[in-house]
């Protein structure tokens, strides 16, 4: 294996560790700091449930409103993510998750709100903002 296999192996681990919160925000955070921003290996991809472990572990209080930010902010447009719903609507509902977390500012919502509306709608087998 290459240098630059072991690299991208090493990259899919520490994104999917952010991606499934497997690791403290922050720490993953450090970890993905290390690498470029540009990606063309395969991606790690972001389902509805990665989404709602997030606002779960935000309501309970296991993540801080900058950590789920923070984790919002590092999945949107970064080519070593790709967003995967089981339906069209479902990949658009995900990204509007992703999007209101990382911009609660500009969405005129809080954090709060938007992680109770994606807990709630778990049961519906989807995931919307």
């Amino acid at each position: 294996m290459s240098g630059q296999d072991l690299m991208d192996k090493q990259r899919r681990e520490d994104v999917r560790a952010l991606v499934e919160l497997a690791v403290p925000v922050v720490q993953a955070l450090y970890r993905l700091a290390k690498y470029p921003f540009d990606y063309v290996g395969e991606p790690i991809q972001i389902r509805s449930e990665h989404v709602a472990k997030a606002a779960v572990a935000f309501l309970e209080g296991r993540i801080t409103a900058d950590e789920l930010t923070s984790w919002a902010n590092r999945l949107e447009a970064h080519d070593d993510i790709r967003v995967e719903g089981k339906t069209a609507q479902e990949t658009d509902e995900i990204l509007d998750a992703i999007f209101d977390f990382a911009n609660p500012e500009l969405t005129g919502c809080s954090l709060e709100e938007t992680a109770k509306f994606v807990r709630s709608i778990l049961s519906k087998g989807s995931v919307a903002s």
